[in-house]
C-alpha cells in the first residue's frame, strides 16, 4: 500500500494528503517533512552516511530524516524514523527549532519539502540499519563543520540546508 503524505501550504498548514510517489512526482507537491540533529550530552552530533541505492547515496547525512504519514504527529514521525534508521527505541525528546521550504528538481521528480528541524540529545546505543546506512559516525560539531566546509559534496543537499540553519547553541550545551 503506498505511502500516503501531509501535503501542506507555506505555512505549513495542512491542505490534504497525497501517496509518497505522486508527492515527489515532476516538480513536487509540498508535504511535511523533518530532518533531526542527535547529539551526545557532551556536543557530539550523529551523522549518517546513507547507502548507495537511496536518493543522496554515498554521501553524508543528517542523523535521520523522513516523512511525516498522514495521521501521524512530528513526535510519532521521530519514533519510527529513529526506531526503523537507528534502532532507537528509547522515548525522546526532539525539540523543534524551526522550519523551511526546500525544494530540489531532480530530473523527472522533485524534493518538494516543508521541512522541520528538529534536535535532540541521546547518549544510548545506536544499531544502524543496514538497509539505511553503511556507516555512522558521532563527530564533534566543530569537527563536522570543518568536514563539510572542505567539501560540502561529500553531503545530501539536504544536509546542507538543514547545517546552514541549524541554531547554535547546541544540544549538550544547553538547549
Amino acid at each position: 500500500m503506498p505511502e500516503s503524505l501531509i501535503l501542506v501550504d507555506r505555512f505549513g498548514r495542512r491542505t490534504g494528503v497525497a501517496n509518497r510517489d505522486e508527492c515527489h512526482r515532476g516538480e513536487g507537491m509540498r508535504h511535511r517533512a523533518f530532518v533531526i540533529f542527535i547529539f551526545t550530552g557532551d556536543g557530539r552530533v550523529l551523522v549518517q552516511k546513507r547507502v548507495r541505492r537511496k536518493l543522496g547515496g554515498g554521501r553524508w547525512d543528517v542523523s535521520a530524516t523522513s516523512h511525516v504519514c498522514a495521521n501521524e504527529s512530528y513526535d510519532a514521525a521521530i519514533s519510527r524514523c529513529i526506531h526503523h534508521e537507528l534502532g532507537i527505541t528509547a522515548v525522546v525528546r526532539p525539540v523543534y527549532r524551526l522550519a523551511y521550504i526546500y525544494h530540489q528538481q531532480l530530473g523527472d521528480s522533485a524534493e518538494y519539502e516543508h521541512c522541520s528541524l528538529f534536535l535532540m540529545n541521546y547518549d544510548g546505543v545506536v544499531n544502524v540499519n543496514a538497509s539505511e546506512a553503511d556507516e555512522i559516525r558521532w563527530v564533534e560539531y566543530t569537527e563536522l563543520k570543518r568536514w563539510f566546509e572542505q567539501d560540502e559534496n561529500r553531503f545530501t543537499s539536504w544536509f546542507a540546508q538543514a547545517f546552514y540553519r541549524m541554531p547554535v547553541p547546541l544540544p549538550g550545551m544547553g538547549i
